[in-house]
């Protein structure tokens, strides 16, 4: 008679305990919901003011970190906010062209008769041409002949001459890099160790500082080069990474403009280890985004929600 009122009352209390339970995760449950709808409208409220920042994307660049970027595409060419944004781009701008033209004569004492003096001798007079571009294709020849002749000090003055000639293009490469990559290499051929580790830690500054507008190509054939001398900078990694998701965004855009299709307003692309967040506005022929890192999601969206997380524990 005692034992089955006892056990009657402990079933009570676990009953009571169970919902108690179940109260207190309802209500966990509602917390995090209700914690949840006010991240989701904050983050919107960003997002949205990001949008609508997209009509002037000029305005955005106080966004930009080492990994985030605001870009106006358009049909032949992309124009970054900052300028210094990305290391390498989907397209560069036309420049100048070393002309073989004005070489023709040289180049027929150099490789048919190999009389690299008279080579020479003929390379100066172009070298002081008022032609930038004929400046270019001498200094690069001379460098050259110079090599063939065994004078290296010559060479590698030749080189440093060229490497003044940044507005110039050799094959599409800008001739400041292309010299300063060759001395480095003349330099390695000598076993001048102390002088190449100087040349390619400078070269591998201004390469991963973004001094040279080239593509993608030219970018990872001398980053890898120089990466046989120095180590890259670091934190060279995010903007290697956000540069091959613009790449990316560019062929995206080209394909949809073929297909008579529009860009998704919103996009999510992996590059390297690191998720970007791509938003993107189109208008006719032309179009707007941000491409925005970690860094940039961090510190600027996610910090807003920062006080309703420590609010809600």
């Amino acid at each position: 008679m005692t034992l089955v009122p006892a056990a009657g009352l402990v079933w009570l209390g676990w009953r009571l305990l169970e919902q108690d339970r179940q109260l207190e995760a309802q209500r966990e449950m509602e917390r995090r919901e209700y914690a949840a709808d006010r991240i989701v409208g904050i983050l919107q409220q960003q997002l949205s003011s990001v949008r609508q920042g997209l009509t002037d994307p000029a305005a955005l660049s106080d966004l930009a970190t080492e990994d985030s970027v605001a870009l106006v595409l358009h049909p032949d060419d992309v124009t970054v906010y900052p300028d210094s944004g990305l290391l390498y781009r989907p397209v560069v701008p036309q420049k100048p062209e070393a002309s073989n033209g004005p070489f023709l004569a040289a180049e027929r004492l150099e490789f048919q008769k190999r009389d690299y003096e008279r080579a020479i001798e003929a390379l100066r007079k172009l070298a002081r041409s008022e032609d930038t571009s004929v400046r270019a294709g001498a200094w690069l020849r001379l460098a050259r002949n110079y090599r063939k002749a065994a004078d290296t000090q010559r060479a590698l003055a030749a080189y440093e001459e060229l490497a003044h000639l940044d507005e110039i293009r050799i094959e599409g490469v800008p001739a400041a890099l292309r010299a300063r990559f060759a001395r480095c290499s003349l330099l390695a051929e000598l076993g001048r160790s102390e002088d190449l580790q100087n040349e390619a830690a400078v070269l591998s500054r201004d390469l991963f500082s973004a001094r040279w507008q080239i593509t993608g190509p030219v970018f990872r054939l001398y980053a890898g080069e120089v990466g046989r001398w120095v180590d890259c900078p670091s934190g060279a990694d995010a903007r290697v990474s956000l540069s091959g998701v613009v790449e990316w965004l560019w062929g995206r855009w080209t394909d949809a403009r073929t297909d008579g299709a529009e860009l998704p307003e919103s996009m999510i692309r992996i590059g390297g280890n690191r998720a970007f967040t791509i938003l993107a506005r189109q208008t006719g022929d032309q179009a707007t985004a941000l491409v925005a890192g970690p860094n940039l999601v961090c510190h600027r969206w996610f910090s807003a929600i920062t006080p309703i997380l420590e609010d809600q524990d």
